[in-house]
């Protein structure tokens, strides 16, 4: 079964033939800012606050108009409305093997929109991480056709929702799911076993639902045992001395938001964003650096480069054309060979 579903946000209007190389874009593009770690510490503390009114009584009582259902973007209003899904049919192919995706994205292919040029428009094609191989291999294969259309041009392979979710759950259970820590009061496996969280697995994708409701509840109650510890609390139906529940809205917003705020500012790491600055800074100044022992202007024509054993100790340059280094294709060291530009760059790495 094909189907489209019509954007929401319109982006036709995007261009997308202007392409870099990601080598080109410069570090600081994919670190984030302190306005990043701001604006990310805000929205914990907003989902912080929903926790908080579903499981304390007190503040599901008194609070729950003060809780901020939706953090506005840009596009807030457009997404508002409903997918617009259109059947496009059933294709009878077999979507596990590559031939089978050939002839799917060929029958896809038509219903791709046209610019005024005779260029299709770029769509995404969505699959999970295997399909979207299949995809790519099926692309490569119609790569010598003239027509854009049967290039498959037009489709663009691309993960789908839920398998990226996917990827990110099954992250964190690697990391934090492990049955040696049954008897370890607290961790993800023993609050599995105690509040009887039996079918889940550690393979996420045989058991998304099951996975997202253990950690759905892990975090829920721990940020509201957190909360019950800072408010000095002895349980769930407590009620706060300070809490400003007859007030007026504001008021109790101000108060929620102190309230959450604080269980986020006790969880929230320290950011080293002078360390982060200062990465980017030294990848710049690695880009600036020339390598090779060429003339630049020269150009040589090598496309093969060699990298110094002394890494970034090395003087000279580092990376090096295999031709400005007297050496061959056929007589190039091994990977677990070391190669020396020359005698100081060995003498100047210490063994211990």
């Amino acid at each position: 079964m094909c189907f489209a579903t019509q954007n929401r946000v319109p982006a036709m209007h995007l261009n997308d033939e202007k392409r870099e190389l990601a080598t080109t874009i410069p570090l600081n593009s994919f670190l984030p800012s302190q306005e990043d770690w701001d604006a990310l510490e805000k929205r914990m503390a907003v989902v912080v606050s929903r926790i908080i009114c579903k499981h304390l009584t007190h503040f599901k009582s008194s609070y729950s108009d003060c809780v901020v259902e939706h953090i506005i973007h840009e596009q807030s209003e457009l997404s508002k409305k409903k997918s617009k899904v259109i059947n496009l049919g059933v294709v009878q192919e077999n979507p596990g093997s590559s031939k089978g995706v050939l002839a799917i994205m060929k029958h896809l292919k038509k219903y791709v929109p046209m610019q005024p040029d005779g260029t299709p428009y770029t769509i995404l094609c969505n699959g999970d991480q295997q399909s979207v191989e299949r995809m790519i291999d099926a692309r490569i294969s119609m790569a010598a056709s003239e027509d854009p259309a049967n290039r498959l041009a037009g489709l663009e392979p691309a993960p789908q929702e839920f398998h990226r979710r996917g990827i990110v759950l099954q992250d964190i259970m690697d990391k934090m799911y492990n049955a040696k820590s049954a008897g370890s009061k607290g961790t993800l496996y023993n609050i599995k076993t105690v509040f009887k969280h039996k079918n889940v697995k550690t393979k996420v994708m045989d058991n998304m639902n099951e996975v997202t409701d253990l950690l759905t509840f892990t975090t829920e109650g721990l940020v509201s045992l957190l909360c019950i510890k800072l408010l000095g609390l002895d349980d769930i139906d407590d009620k706060p001395a300070n809490s400003p529940c007859e007030e007026r809205k504001e008021l109790r917003q101000q108060y929620l938001q102190t309230v959450s705020k604080n269980v986020v500012t006790h969880l929230w790491p320290v950011i080293d964003t002078c360390s982060i600055s200062q990465a980017a800074d030294s990848d710049d100044e690695e880009d600036a650096r020339v390598f090779c022992i060429c003339d630049p202007d020269e150009g040589v024509d090598c496309e093969t480069w060699i990298e110094c054993s002394a890494g970034k100790s090395c003087a000279l340059g580092r990376w090096y054309h295999i031709e400005c280094v007297n050496l061959e294709e056929d007589n190039l060291p091994g990977e677990d060979e070391e190669w020396w530009c020359s005698p100081d760059c060995e003498k100047s790495v210490s063994f211990c």
